[in-house]
């Protein structure tokens, strides 16, 4: 519960042009149209790896997403959160995610080990069967989001495939401190296990709030 009151909070935060003094205490940016370049910038700034540095995109995104906006309006609200740790078995298909709505806080941040990155492979915990439900996505059709070529596209399935663990992590610069949080967990749990072969692959998603049409 407290993590649902600090997602709500935070959502207001991220859209609305009157709380600077708040996004500011949270550490976070207002929304803009990202182009690449500016995507880059702050990817290098956060120190994510550029290899694998994408943009969604939002509309084939956001057609698959719309699906679940009946049936599952919960899956749905958490597939948009603007931040998210997609976490992948040896089978290229969804072990669970976790959704900055569902990560409890620590303070004015949000928690994003909660003694999952502490061992390899990460702990799933009960909470995220919950969240997930019937819900599955392969790795192939996470890629196929992406704005890259099928040359790109192409490079980007051998290295899942010689990966023992890949992670698809959906970031946005409006996010600011919470993302670069989330960035740092991940590269550090890479660096706790160098003897595993783990793959990352960042997402931005700022422009598909931009893109999409309700």
């Amino acid at each position: 519960m407290k993590s649902k009151y600090f997602l709500i909070i935070t959502l207001s935060i991220y859209l609305s042009s009157c709380q600077l003094v708040y996004r500011e205490l949270l550490g976070m940016n207002r929304l803009k149209q990202t182009s690449e370049k500016r995507h880059l910038k702050f990817a290098a700034k956060y120190n994510i790896p550029l290899n694998n540095a994408f943009q969604i995109d939002g509309e084939k995104y956001y057609k698959e997403v719309n699906l679940h906006k009946e049936a599952n309006s919960k899956l749905y609200n958490n597939l948009l959160q603007p931040i998210q740790i997609r976490v992948y078995d040896k089978s290229n298909n969804i072990d669970f995610i976790m959704f900055s709505c569902i990560v409890p806080p620590k303070g004015l941040n949000i928690n994003w080990n909660a003694d999952v990155f502490n061992t390899f492979p990460p702990i799933k915990q009960e909470l995220h069967d919950t969240i997930l439900g019937d819900y599955t996505i392969s790795l192939e059709k996470e890629i196929s989001y992406l704005k890259i070529s099928e040359t790109e596209k192409e490079r980007l399935l051998n290295l899942v495939n010689e990966s023992e663990l890949n992670l698809v992590l959906y970031w946005s610069i409006m996010g600011g401190r919470q993302s670069e949080n989330m960035i740092f967990e991940i590269e550090s749990f890479k660096k706790r296990f160098p003897e595993n072969k783990i793959n990352t692959i960042y997402i931005n998603i700022d422009n598909l709030y931009l893109e999409i049409e309700e």
